[in-house]
């Protein structure tokens, strides 16, 4: 399960949880998801697979919120670039990162965005599980507003979380690595914990414990 580059690839991993989860259900299974891209990336995706009004069990990841997407509209291939810290950074941010970024602005696009793609996705009565990599879309402490707390207070129910005993809840991948699993030179959760993880929403998901996907309407989806 080697790790994508950050320009992509044509052949993700089947052995992700998201991968088992379909495979396991017997869903046709379509991944879109793209190494370093942001929030907005993501929410466009959704958006546009909801335009398609085709049935589906969406597993949606949001990522770090520290990452800036952007349209390059110069490109002569994929339009879509990041900005994000690290090594691999974009040459643009430097600037960025310097002179525009705050955490105040990245937790409000985020919760914006994750407001406008579950309030779609309950209007087209598709069912979702949703998930998140950065607990700092639930921060309460530092860098707020009223209606940052409003978003909050609406999204939160609708994710899945995960608890160690005495630990504030925690993203999936580090609640399998806190279990002992190893994670990629990139930081990226290994099989052994995917298939935690899958065995994980699995169980929920068969005890009724995922509110925005029920069965029924994932049986739906086959007949339709």
């Amino acid at each position: 399960m080697p790790d994508l580059p950050l320009n992509g690839g044509s052949n993700p991993s089947r052995l992700t949880w998201p991968a088992q989860l379909a495979r396991h259900l017997d869903l046709k299974y379509e991944c879109y998801a793209w190494p370093g891209r942001g929030n907005f990336f993501i929410a466009s995706q959704v958006l546009d697979q909801l335009a398609r009004d085709e049935s589906s069990l969406y597993v949606i990841n949001w990522t770090w919120i520290d990452r800036f997407d952007f349209i390059n509209i110069d490109a002569t291939t994929d339009p879509w670039q990041s900005l994000m810290p690290g090594k691999a950074a974009h040459k643009h941010a430097d600037f960025y990162f310097r002179n525009l970024h705050s955490e105040l602005r990245d937790k409000m696009n985020c919760l914006q965005l994750i407001k406008l793609v579950t309030l779609e996705l309950l209007a087209s009565g598709q069912p979702f599980i949703m998930t998140y990599m950065d607990t700092l879309i639930f921060d309460q402490r530092w860098h707020t507003t009223p209606a940052m707390l409003k978003q909050q207070e609406f999204v939160k129910p609708l994710m899945l979380h995960w608890q160690m005993k005495n630990h504030d809840p925690m993203n999936w991948s580090l609640w399998a690595q806190q279990k002992g699993h190893p994670i990629s030179a990139y930081h990226h959760l290994l099989e052994s914990g995917h298939e935690l993880v899958f065995q994980n929403v699995l169980g929920r998901l068969q005890n009724n414990q995922i509110v925005t996907a029920s069965q029924s309407a994932i049986d739906k989806i086959k007949t339709s």
